[in-house]
């Protein structure tokens, strides 16, 4: 259900887009879709035309594979923002958060300094 509706909304914002513009990178995860559903895979295959989209297609058993992961295979040769994961060991969740999804980096001490300053100049501009 979940994927559904984000798939919804990443379809509006697609519908919506202007000609030519870029949208904001996204990474995309899919996790538990067969990959058998024609109009969720149209939409899967607009959203990689945005190149900052980061796609980690998951697909557990590789007998199941169907005409949708047999295409992404061959973009994927052109396009580094494809990764499937395939089989029991790359296609399990937790393998994924544990080894691949990348870790977010800590904030710098420049960063924290800077929001630190910002916090303290919005609180003083509001007395």
């Amino acid at each position: 259900m979940v994927l559904v509706n984000f798939l919804r909304i990443y379809a509006k914002i697609f519908r919506e887009e202007r000609a030519g513009e870029l949208f904001a990178p996204h990474r995309v995860i899919l996790i538990g879709y067969k990959y058998g559903d024609d109009h969720i895979n149209e939409i899967l295959f607009k959203t990689l035309e945005n190149p900052n989209n980061i796609f980690y297609f998951f697909l557990y058993n590789p007998d199941e594979q169907g005409e949708f992961i047999d295409q992404l295979k061959r973009l994927s040769d052109s396009m580094p923002n494809i990764n499937i994961l395939t089989g029991k060991v790359l296609a399990d969740y937790k393998t994924f958060v544990k080894y691949i999804l990348p870790a977010t980096p800590e904030k710098t001490d420049q960063e924290k300094a800077i929001e630190l300053l910002q916090k303290v100049l919005v609180g003083h501009a509001g007395k």
